[in-house]
């Protein structure tokens, strides 16, 4: 059964030394602090395996002991905490005094859990299980009983095994990742994973200021097609009025051309404007790799929604190194008419195969987004 992925949190002493300079230590920007002293943060980890009704049916706090369980079992010391909620308790509400989580690979994924659901401020996806490995596909199910907000929704009964349950998907941003719309029933052995994230540390964390060494990509606003020539202005002119250094292009295939063709490749990290590591150079960016963060935020900073419906871009291909078709390019950006079906990925998801024309097609005519990067 498919539809979205859990998570499940840690607790008490849940965390891991790495580098808040480094992120990581992908890419060669002006962040990278490798020769820096290390710091503990929260530890947050999305399960390998998937839990069912026998996991799901000794409410809240057997959650949390699956977790706790779960990441003992990978090397990972002290309590972790279920992303879940019930009809009494808001998963926003279960960390008190705890801010500041990473991923199990050493990327910072949180910073603090009241921007996470009121901002969307996920600095990389929770792809990453308790052993360091990535859960990997488009549509792996977490189980949450939680909304986009981080307060309750159902939840298998107050995870006692029955009704339904309320859930995300692992390779998406916000609010998807907690709460992709749908609900499941709570039945069979396998309903999807859960996150898990340690408590007990409470330190800000921020991805590095991007510099010399990265290149931004952005999400542009929504506009008609005129010309390809006139997407790569758009996406200047968002540029220069939110005071971003560089020039830009259009993601973007042609009939002559794919995406990656439009861009040199070289050592740059591609980061977002709040400096998450969206692929550590362009080559990864678009050769089906799949990407650390979602590339969901506008040139001037505000993280977008990747509910459905919302977060889809002009692409033009069915992949970043494919030449487009004059009706996937909607005759080289040129036509806004009905007739003409276009090539369209997603900016809200991780995988590749979907950021970059796995999503679909949608007439010429509409208002779309295309995703803006530095040369």
């Amino acid at each position: 059964m498919r539809w979205v992925g859990c998570l499940v949190l840690v607790a008490g002493c849940g965390r891991v030394a790495f580098d808040p300079r480094s992120d990581g230590g992908d890419g060669d920007g002006a962040g990278d602090g490798s020769d820096g002293p290390s710091v503990q943060a929260n530890l947050v980890f999305v399960t390998r395996a998937e839990v069912g009704v026998p996991e799901l049916s000794g409410g809240l706090a057997g959650l949390d002991t699956y977790c706790t369980n779960t990441a003992r079992a990978a090397g990972h010391e002290g309590m972790f905490v279920a992303w879940a909620s019930t009809s009494t308790v808001n998963a926003r509400d279960r960390f008190p005094g705890s801010r500041g989580w990473v991923r199990t690979d050493g990327h910072i994924a949180i910073d603090d859990i009241g921007s996470l659901v009121a901002q969307g401020r996920l600095f990389s996806a929770l792809v990453y299980d308790e052993a360091g490995a990535r859960v990997t596909g488009m549509f792996e199910q977490v189980l949450t009983g939680t909304q986009l907000d981080g307060t309750q929704s159902v939840s298998c009964a107050d995870w006692t095994g029955t009704g339904t349950v309320k859930g995300g998907l692992v390779d998406r941003g916000y609010p998807e990742w907690t709460d992709v719309g749908g609900t499941l029933t709570c039945s069979g052995p396998m309903l999807g994973h859960l996150y898990c994230l340690g408590i007990g540390l409470d330190i800000a964390l921020a991805p590095p200021t991007p510099g010399a060494g990265d290149r931004i990509i952005f999400a542009s606003a929504t506009y008609q097609n005129t010309s390809l020539a006139t997407w790569d202005n758009n996406c200047n002119t968002e540029a220069t009025m939110n005071g971003l250094q560089g020039t830009y292009r259009a993601a973007l295939a042609t009939t002559t051309g794919s995406i990656a063709s439009r861009f040199v490749a070289d050592s740059r990290s591609v980061r977002r404007i709040d400096g998450a590591l969206v692929a550590r150079d362009v080559t990864a960016l678009f050769d089906g790799t799949d990407l650390e963060a979602h590339a969901m935020q506008s040139a001037a900073g505000v993280y977008l929604s990747t509910a459905p419906g919302t977060p889809s871009i002009h692409v033009g291909a069915p992949n970043a190194m494919t030449v487009g078709t004059d009706p996937a390019t909607c005759s080289n950006w040129t036509s806004t008419s009905a007739t003409f079906v276009s090539q369209y990925g997603r900016f809200g998801s991780v995988v590749s195969a979907e950021v970059w024309g796995g999503f679909g097609n949608f007439n010429c005519m509409g208002f779309q987004r295309v995703l803006c990067l530095q040369e």
